[in-house]
């Protein structure tokens, strides 16, 4: 239970951060224009949603070719937290604002993998355990928000 809370917080966090810095950085690295800078920052959350439904089905795909449900959870829990911070570390050799929201979208894409990784585990854990518990993942979500503010 707690490694769901624990990943759960982790990634709820870089979203809050990646959501908050975007404009951001283009405006201060880049000096793009604020209303420019929204839309490099929009196009990386829509490819992540869309990116979701492809780890899932990704996901269903392997299951259904015979790996087991944890290996495959791990597997994708492991692209999700590990590909977005190699992106980001890729992100020190952008030139260009056009680089930068390709590179920041393909860490956006890749994070959206943990929904097939420690995700389906909420679900499964909410079967076998109080509902007291599943409040605590809620209440401990909003910790990424204080510490960003």
């Amino acid at each position: 239970m707690w490694a769901i809370i624990v990943a759960n917080v982790i990634n709820k966090w870089g979203y809050f951060v990646l959501l908050s810095w975007m404009p951001v950085y283009f405006k201060t690295v880049y000096n793009v224009n604020l209303k420019q800078a929204a839309w490099f920052s929009a196009i990386p959350w829509g490819v992540m949603a869309l990116s979701g439904y492809v780890a899932g089905a990704s996901a269903d795909f392997m299951i259904k070719s015979g790996l087991s449900i944890v290996r495959i959870r791990k597997i994708m829990q492991s692209i999700g937290f590990i590909g977005p911070g190699v992106s980001l570390l890729c992100l020190r050799f952008a030139q260009t604002p056009s680089v930068a929201a390709v590179i920041m979208t393909a860490a956006l894409g890749l994070i959206s993998c943990s929904q097939a990784g420690y995700f389906c585990n909420v679900q499964v854990t909410t079967v076998h355990v109080s509902s007291y518990h599943i409040l605590i993942i809620p209440s401990l979500l909003r910790v990424p928000v204080l510490l960003n503010q």
